[in-house]
This record gives structure tokens, C-alpha cells and sequence, in this order.
């Protein structure tokens, strides 16, 4: 009687030296266990990696909301100079949940008139270059800075 062995078949003999089946094997468990550990930390640097877009589009987007508040907050305060006592009181009312909801989200408005001009908080729109003026010093706004 003869025994055929295949190499596509599982040898189902026990290997003639189990020292070194048993050293291939844990060569083998040691290269999956690096295997999983590289696929994890590849799984949190995406994690992290996708969080921080996510916080960078809900930014983009924040600004955007906010930036309309602020347009919106503008013009009301144009129409409290109205003539009618009770328009003017109401623009105020809601003016001030405006401005309350803004400070809620890290909008706050600041002094900017007789302030030294900041590039990093002011847009000029023009120059004065009057007797008594001091340059560098904001002399008057268009419209409310917000930080």
C-alpha cells in the first residue's frame, strides 16, 4: 500500500520536529500580533485624523452662521435710530437676544474708537491725517467689532 501526500492538502502526520513547528508558529503569532497592533494605531490616527476635519467643516461652518448674526446685528442697530418710540424699544429687545446669543457661541464686541489700530482686529477703510489726530489710533467704525 502506498501513501500519497499532496502539497495542497493538509499533512494530517505530525511534523517530525515540533521545536521548530513550535518556533514557526510563534514566529508567525508574533508577526499577526504586529500585524493587529499597526492596523489599530492606523484605525486611530484616521479616527483622529477625520475628527479634526470634522471640526474644521463645523468651524467653517460656525463662522458662516455668525457672520450673518453679525450682518443682521448691524442693521438693527441702524433701526434703533427710528422715529416711533415702541419700533425703537422692540429693535432693542431683539437686538439684545441677538447679541446674547452671539456672546453664547464667543462673539463679543469690543471698544475699538481711540484704541491703537491692530491688524489682527481691525479693517481700515481709510486714513486720517488731521492736525491733532495721533496716528495709528482708530478714530471712528463703520459698523461694531466683534472677536
Amino acid at each position: 500500500m502506498n501513501i500519497y501526500i499532496y502539497e495542497n492538502e493538509m499533512n494530517l502526520l505530525p511534523p517530525a520536529d515540533l521545536g521548530a513547528e513550535i518556533m514557526i508558529l510563534q514566529e508567525e503569532l508574533l508577526n499577526e500580533r504586529e500585524r493587529n497592533l499597526r492596523t489599530i494605531a492606523d484605525f486611530m490616527n484616521y479616527r483622529r485624523r477625520i475628527e479634526r476635519s470634522g471640526n474644521k467643516i463645523a468651524m467653517e461652518d460656525k463662522k458662516e452662521l455668525l457672520l450673518s448674526l453679525l450682518d443682521i446685528s448691524g442693521d438693527m442697530e441702524k433701526l434703533q435710530h427710528a422715529q416711533n418710540k415702541e419700533d425703537r424699544n422692540s429693535v432693542k429687545e431683539i437686538h439684545k437676544k441677538l447679541l446674547t446669543v452671539l456672546e453664547k457661541n464667543g462673539v463679543v464686541s469690543f471698544e475699538s474708537i481711540g484704541k491703537p489700530f491692530n491688524y489682527n482686529l481691525h479693517e481700515a477703510i481709510a486714513a486720517v491725517n488731521e492736525e491733532g489726530i495721533v496716528t495709528g489710533i482708530v478714530v471712528g467704525e463703520v459698523s461694531r467689532s466683534y472677536m
